[in-house]
């Protein structure tokens, strides 16, 4: 692993030793994790948290994880070729609790900021539902859906359980599980606002932004994502190998990117409106977003 600070001035680097496929780091900056079929934890001056890497599934390759705002947790997600994805959670010390039972085939994980719930989307043998799990493990609520549920995300402080899936958005009332809102948006990919106060879906017919409520911020937009990325300012659509076309985020339209070869993947910090992306060439590109109250 090497880092870099927002200039692009080499930080640190670290021979962890091990394939990687992922890395998170936490709201504050304060842990890393790097992750693929073993666990890295990382302190920010790249020292390690654990003096080995632990494996939480020998079977399954870890493909998501999930930081606490304050940082001192993490819930990861793995998955294999059937897509049989259990969940973990995780803090400095090692493993809290997981992996969970065999009817959850996690597709996608969340906390909720306030409460520490953790959110699961699951899909097996065609039973779709989501699954919120309380902070010290127990299974709290399930909710079925008719989409793939490939994103879930929470409103009102935990009291709203939001379904991304790829049918559009269900709204459920976290406590009782009854359904307060439904949005058909045909949708591969979706993200929401740091504020949280909009869902932008990603499908074959266009993009759209919505309220949690299913309320229409802007007109949807024709373009076909094959990624999807928000900032505070901005929604980016992947459109192409090479191309990202950009959004501000009253739906009109920036401008365009084109990377020096095709993307094999990118990250974004959100509060700096700046898109990184590593390429097939072996180079990394950073791109500045002007702010909302620049002119350029």
């Amino acid at each position: 692993m090497a880092a870099y600070d927002l200039q692009g001035h080499p930080q640190w680097t670290n021979n962890l030793g091990i394939p990687l496929a992922h890395v998170a780091i936490d709201p504050s900056g304060s842990l890393i994790a790097a992750y693929a079929f073993d666990l890295l934890l990382l302190n920010p001056d790249g020292s390690n948290v654990w003096q080995r890497p632990v494996a939480l599934d020998n079977n399954q390759k870890l493909a998501q994880v999930v930081f606490s705002n304050d940082g001192t947790t993490l819930v990861a997600r793995s998955t294999n070729a059937s897509g049989m994805g259990r969940v973990f959670k995780v803090d400095r010390t090692g493993r809290l609790w997981g992996p969970t039972k065999d009817y959850i085939a996690a597709l996608s994980i969340a906390i909720e900021p306030t409460t520490g719930v953790v959110g699961v989307g699951s899909s097996k043998k065609g039973v779709n539902q989501v699954v919120t799990i309380t902070p010290d493990g127990t299974l709290n609520q399930t909710f079925g859906v008719d989409g793939k549920p490939h994103k879930v995300l929470f409103g009102q402080k935990g009291t709203q359980t939001i379904v991304v899936t790829t049918d559009g958005i269900l709204t459920f009332d976290s406590a009782g599980g009854t359904v307060l809102h439904r949005l058909d948006f045909p949708t591969t990919h979706a993200a929401n606002t740091p504020d949280s106060n909009t869902i932008v879906l990603a499908g074959h017919t266009g993009l759209g932004g919505f309220r949690p409520d299913g309320t229409e911020v802007w007109k949807k937009i024709p373009v076909a994502a094959q990624g999807l990325a928000v900032t505070k300012d901005y929604v980016i659509a992947q459109t192409d190998e090479r191309t990202f076309q950009v959004f501000r985020s009253d739906g009109s339209r920036l401008g365009k990117l084109s990377m020096s070869s095709p993307i094999m993947a990118f990250a974004l910090s959100r509060p700096n409106n700046l898109l990184i992306t590593a390429n097939r060439d072996r180079t990394i590109e950073a791109w500045q977003l002007p702010s909302q109250t620049s002119n350029t």
